[in-house]
């Protein structure tokens, strides 16, 4: 029997960390983008 529970546990913990980094981009970029508009629509 053949087990990698370390190889296993790592890539999910990249892949929530990947998941964690792509939202905060995401959110930042969408208060960026919100942030412009209202200028503009300020000007």
């Amino acid at each position: 029997m053949t087990r990698k529970p370390a190889c296993n546990s790592t890539y999910k913990k990249l892949a929530a960390q990947f998941s964690a980094d792509t939202f905060v981009v995401n959110q930042t970029w969408f208060s960026a983008s919100t942030f412009v508009v209202k200028i503009a629509n300020f000007l």
